[in-house]
């Protein structure tokens, strides 16, 4: 399930999607994200897909935290 967040810190350099385009949108861009399986290590991940981009990047729970909020 798609879910809404919002960029609430840039990164200082872009980010880098699956299919090797770099973004880095201004804060209060809103995203949409869905929550992957855990993995071995019982870490929780999401997909990011950012508007204009057709590919998505994968962040751990810590980053997503630490760069977007959810609306």
């Amino acid at each position: 399930m798609m879910n809404l967040a919002k960029v609430i810190k840039r990164q200082s350099i872009p980010w880098i999607l699956d299919n090797g385009d770099t973004v880095n949108p201004p804060v209060g861009t809103t995203v949409q994200y869905e929550e992957l399986p855990r993995g071995k290590c019982d870490d929780y991940w999401r997909r990011v897909y950012f508007p204009g981009y057709a590919s998505h990047m994968t962040v751990s729970m810590m980053a997503f935290n630490r760069y977007f909020g959810e609306l």
